[in-house]
């Protein structure tokens, strides 16, 4: 049965082929957690990690873009990382800050931004990491249109593996991957997508959801059923639920809007965040093997 895993941030030093096992074994891990008899699947997991990671990441003969364009997305980037940061100080009441000074500074200054929200400077420089790969999708449009052509290819081959057109297909999108998973949703063509299932999502934030293709924000079409799963002290996950508060705001009464959300999720990893401690969590592993173990409607 085909899964399709969208994956998430700092992925460049990894290869696709240990991204994969760590997706699969360690959901797998979570079937046992849940004491669920182990349920076999296709994964497919297409991998971007290095369009992600950035012009310092390129090989010395890649082809980069000009010095005025890398300037715009530069300042388009820098503009959606101080919105953000300062969302993430709002949710987190801490006291705000000058956003024209903020701009003024050095490079490094939206990172003592991000400081002044977050106790831990482990967790500060890791919170900077992840917006400056959200804003990089967001802002490049060949980045973005490169990731979606990858992961497009992707859900049709997931597409073509059921057998005999009766089996699930199950989206699995985590982190900026969830931001991956709602703009390749929203223009997906072809047949319905049984779960999508959202875990560690910044769709929540402003920042971010007013910047999605296609505006305001809907339902993707082809999404039978969306389960959003967060960690309370997963800060990517800035405010747990995907709801009409955030992401839908703007719909109107009549549009579907019915994300599930799960938020006690107790995610393992230092961070509150990393993809193993939610695929091996018993409950993302129930939701996971009871859709696997259904056939189409």
């Amino acid at each position: 049965m085909p899964v399709l895993g969208l994956h998430g941030i700092a992925q460049h030093r990894n290869t696709p082929e240990l991204l994969r096992k760590l997706w699969y074994d360690s959901l797998l891990q979570g079937f046992d957690n849940a004491a669920i008899p182990e349920r076999k699947y296709h994964l497919e997991i297409p991998y971007y990690g290095r369009l992600l990671a950035g012009r310092e990441a390129c090989g010395s003969g890649q082809k980069t873009v000009s010095t005025d364009e890398n300037y715009r997305e530069d300042q388009v980037a820098a503009s959606m990382k101080a919105e953000i940061a300062h969302e993430l100080e709002k949710r987190l009441k801490r006291r705000p800050t000058d956003i024209d000074d903020q701009m003024k500074g050095p490079a490094n200054s939206l990172l003592k931004l991000i400081s002044n929200c977050l106790s831990n400077e482990r967790e500060a420089w890791f919170i900077d990491a992840v917006l400056d790969q959200v804003s990089r999708y967001l802002s490049q449009r060949d980045i973005r249109e490169k990731i979606q052509s990858t992961s497009r290819a992707a859900l049709a081959h997931c597409m073509a593996r059921r057998t005999a057109g009766d089996d699930a297909v199950i989206v699995i999108a985590h982190s900026l991957g969830s931001v991956i998973a709602y703009d390749l949703l929203s223009s997906w063509n072809g047949d319905d997508v049984d779960l999508l299932l959202t875990v560690g999502s910044p769709l929540s934030i402003k920042g971010v959801y007013s910047r999605l293709n296609g505006q305001p924000p809907r339902w993707p079409g082809p999404v039978k059923t969306w389960i959003n799963l967060a960690d309370q002290d997963d800060i990517v996950a800035l405010h747990g639920r995907i709801d009409r508060t955030n992401l839908f705001s703007r719909a109107s009464p009549r549009e579907r809007c019915d994300v599930l959300n799960v938020l006690d999720i107790k995610n393992h990893m230092r961070n509150h965040h990393g993809i193993a401690g939610y695929l091996d969590d018993p409950v993302l592993a129930t939701i996971v093997g009871r859709f696997l173990g259904n056939t189409r409607s």
